[in-house]
């Protein structure tokens, strides 16, 4: 399902909202970083492990619902699959997810992604 422009706005003003509340500059900074790499090489599970670095409190993870609203519907599925989000202050269960099957997968490359596609680390995090 395709998100709106409108949407899209909202979700960026919440996250941006959220992520000034809970995370200092430097992890905002960090943050933003993640995600614009996500954006060039679309890497997903580079995605989550970065986010698992930087994202260290209960508290800090609730805003992997907000980033879950950011990356493309094609991504939704994976990042589901491989999201900590029963380690976040409030436990989000993805649609169509049942939540006594879900087993958190491990961080590692999707299958058909060549390794050369990957983030790179960021400034020598994650």
């Amino acid at each position: 399902m395709a998100v709106s422009n409108l949407q899209r706005k909202k979700y960026l003003k919440e996250f941006h909202q959220k992520s000034q509340l809970l995370l200092s500059e430097n992890d905002r900074d960090y943050l933003y970083n993640v995600l614009k790499e996500y954006q060039t090489y679309k890497d997903v599970d580079k995605l989550v492990q970065c986010l698992i670095s930087a994202l260290d409190t209960p508290e800090k993870l609730d805003l992997l619902t907000n980033i879950r609203n950011l990356i493309p519907a094609s991504h939704v599925s994976r990042f589901d699959r491989i999201a900590p989000y029963h380690r976040a202050a409030q436990p989000f269960i993805p649609p169509g997810i049942d939540a006594n099957t879900r087993r958190p997968q491990s961080v590692g490359p999707a299958a058909g992604q060549s390794r050369s596609k990957q983030m790179p680390f960021i400034n020598g995090r994650c």
